[in-house]
């Protein structure tokens, strides 16, 4: 049965899923061709990552989700409640769904950090035990400090986006008692 694309409302999830997938994939296989082979980053993996690359990577998602909870609580959204991702125990799904807004801006700055050898492979270390690959007081040192320098943009771009949202959901829903609450 061929799937009609241009109704996305009919689209089943597990095909939105798949072409999500598949286009996160392709974009970290791109992405990978900016690091140096000695980052040994091949692919996106998690819990736990086994590189220096997705090492820093999953902890800047979360800080940068962090800073989304915050901008959220800010103007009495719950970061719970998601459009995008689907509720899961746990899970900011709201949260998680602004975070997509910055995290090619992150993925620069990642990359960054390893180009101009910010980070080095004295920060990190491998093992294989139940963390393979862990970031070192050294290199949390350097990787806060450098934070800090992007956390003020980043806040500040997600005051500005939830902020945006809520004053279009106070116009397209003037009457709703949820969004005049905030």
């Amino acid at each position: 049965q061929a799937l009609d694309y241009t109704n996305h409302s009919k689209m089943p999830i597990a095909s939105i899923l798949g072409t999500e997938g598949i286009g996160s994939a392709l974009y970290f296989n791109c992405y990978q061709g900016f690091f140096a082979a000695q980052w040994q980053f091949d692919h996106r993996n998690k819990r736990p990552p086994k590189d220096p690359v997705n090492v820093v990577l999953s902890l800047s998602y979360t800080l940068l989700q962090h800073i989304y909870q915050q901008a959220l609580y800010s103007v009495g959204f719950d970061p719970y409640r998601g459009v995008l991702h689907s509720p899961s125990y746990g899970r900011q799904s709201l949260a998680c769904d602004f975070v997509e807004l910055q995290r090619g801006a992150v993925e620069l700055w990642v990359w960054q950090l390893f180009h101009d050898g910010i980070l080095s492979g004295d920060d990190f270390a491998q093992s294989n035990e139940r963390y393979p690959c862990e970031l070192l007081k050294s290199g949390r040192a350097k990787y806060y400090q450098a934070f800090s320098a992007l956390r003020t943009k980043l806040s500040k771009d997600a005051l500005h986006h939830v902020w945006i949202w809520q004053r279009r959901l106070k116009h397209y829903h003037p009457n709703d008692q949820m969004t005049n609450n905030t």
